[in-house]
């Protein structure tokens, strides 16, 4: 859609609308489709029905340091349903939190966000790692063509190219 506010579903945002239905930054948990996906949504955003959210009742939990320690527990005990599986509220309200002092899930958050800014440098050298080796194989196999002595010939002269949708079942 068009609009201004981010639309948020059970995996995140999907899209954008003119109108809001929150104010706050809220903490969201998949109860439909990508049941268990946890995000925390922007201040002033649409969140649509495929997600839930949790709403501290007052300050003294953070909805980052609850939404790292759901990322913890094994959301199995609380998705329920077998043909469609959903999270509802009730088995949302049986989970038991651990509950320190504000400023000791703020030093868990800020210890937890280290190690991910570690885990994404990590993540980010060995993706460059991985490129480089790419390069590298393209280089050599290159390489090895270039020192091959048989004749050069057009693709097109020695391959027909079809459009896998225009075969037919009987023509395989």
């Amino acid at each position: 859609g068009n609009g201004k506010y981010s639309v948020f579903g059970a995996n995140g945002i999907i899209g954008k609308h003119s109108e809001y239905n929150h104010t706050e930054a809220e903490l969201l948990i998949g109860c439909r489709g990508s049941c268990g996906a946890l995000n925390i949504s922007e201040p002033y955003s649409w969140i649509n029905g495929n997600a839930m959210v949790i709403h501290p009742t007052n300050n003294d939990i953070t909805i980052k340091y609850l939404k790292y320690y759901l990322q913890a527990i094994d959301k199995k005990t609380i998705i329920t349903g077998t043909t469609i599986p959903q999270i509802t509220a009730k088995s949302l309200g049986q989970i038991q939190v651990a509950y320190p002092s504000i400023n000791e899930q703020h030093a868990i958050v800020e210890e937890i966000e280290k190690e991910f800014g570690r885990i994404d440098a990590f993540k980010g050298n060995v993706e460059k790692s991985l490129e480089n080796a790419r390069e590298l194989l393209c280089k050599a196999i290159s390489a090895l063509y270039k020192q091959t002595t048989g004749e050069i010939r057009k693709l097109g002269d020695v391959a027909l190219f079809k459009n896998g949708l225009n075969f037919s079942k009987e023509k395989g």
